[in-house]
């Protein structure tokens, strides 16, 4: 997510939480930092609330994120928690182990849904006993998120369901739509010994690819990206060669991230499950490389389940996993991965 949310108050701070998830947590533990002077939301994660006896060893798997990233401060929250039973442990155990590394903790609170209960201040007049009311819905942070287009969720589920394959029309004209790529791509790969490293395959899977990803990849992030079943067919049937699949990857910036992200989730609903892999990884990276972790971790978890070993997969689960910050990915250059294949470039 690269619009600024704007909060001055935690109440502004918890109503922010669903416009930086994509959807609104349950029984969760939310930690972001806040960076440089003007304490810009930066990196954040989500985790399911633990039990009490397991807070400590949670806030020990995930303390390490955090003090990573070198914040200014970090924002600690037990959104969605009906009473303190969970909230509290798994609050504290991250709020302690953050301050034993020296991170200041800016706020720390529990958030049942109507009010917010603080952690860090315990003065009656801003923070009774009772709790502070806040009107998630209502709030001005999540309506100016709405306003800029985005889609907010009601749960993760919903979120997950984003990436799972659709059914109807759609879904049957791609799959029509597939078989004709299917005969070019083995009429192409007639007697080759290996259609990997195939020039003519190669090539031809290439010229298709790339003219669909012009095409798509056109226009600003708010602007819906539309593409025919004959496009989602020939994404998905010719990325699954590798160095195919390697130039969509190295076309995937950060400019151009969001649609991506949306272009490859497309392609991964309506294709077949053989084909669901590459386009289920390219939309985790183009998801990660558009700082939403939320969404990628949905495609990989879908990825897993399709095809548990695929090496693009468990590298960006790797990223995502290890808290790499997207900001310094270098980009790909597409000749050096044509240059994988002599005589290719």
């Amino acid at each position: 997510m690269t619009d600024v949310i704007r909060a001055r108050t935690l109440a502004d701070l918890i109503s922010a939480v669903p416009a930086m998830f994509g959807f609104h947590p349950e029984e969760s533990l939310v930690a972001f930092c806040l960076d440089g002077e003007r304490r810009r939301i930066g990196f954040r994660f989500r985790a399911d609330l633990p039990p009490p006896d397991v807070a400590a060893a949670l806030a020990e798997s995930l303390v390490g994120h955090l003090v990573a990233q070198q914040p200014e401060a970090v924002v600690v929250l037990a959104y969605g928690a009906a009473d303190d039973r969970c909230a509290r442990p798994a609050v504290e155990a991250l709020v302690a182990l953050l301050e034993q590394a020296g991170v200041p903790v800016a706020e720390a609170a529990r958030f049942d849904g109507a009010r917010y209960f603080s952690y860090t201040c315990d003065e009656p007049r801003c923070c009774p006993p009772e709790g502070v009311p806040c009107d998630v819905e209502g709030s001005a942070v999540l309506a100016e998120a709405v306003f800029r287009g985005q889609e907010i969720l009601p749960d993760r589920e919903a979120l997950a369901r984003r990436f799972a394959p659709v059914a109807g029309p759609v879904r049957d004209d791609v799959q029509q739509a597939a078989g004709p790529q299917l005969t070019a791509l083995a009429g192409a790969a007639a007697g080759a010994v290996d259609p990997e490293q195939d020039l003519r395959t190669l090539r031809a899977g290439l010229d298709r690819v790339v003219a669909v990803l012009d095409d798509a990849l056109e226009g600003a992030d708010d602007e819906a990206v539309v593409v025919t079943a004959e496009q989602l067919a020939t994404l998905g049937v010719w990325a699954t060669l590798v160095v195919v699949r390697d130039v969509a990857w190295a076309r995937i910036t950060h400019e151009n991230a969001a649609r991506s992200l949306e272009l490859w989730r497309q392609v991964a609903v309506s294709v077949d499950e053989p084909f669901q892999a590459p386009a289920l990884s390219l939309a985790a990276f183009a998801a990660w490389l558009s700082g939403d972790g939320a969404q990628a971790q949905c495609a990989l978890d879908r990825a897993h389940v399709v095809a548990p070993d695929y090496s693009m997969a468990r590298l960006v689960q790797s990223a995502l996993s290890g808290c790499l910050d997207p900001r310094s990915w270098p980009e790909m250059d597409v000749d050096q991965v044509l240059r994988s294949v002599p005589g290719l470039s």
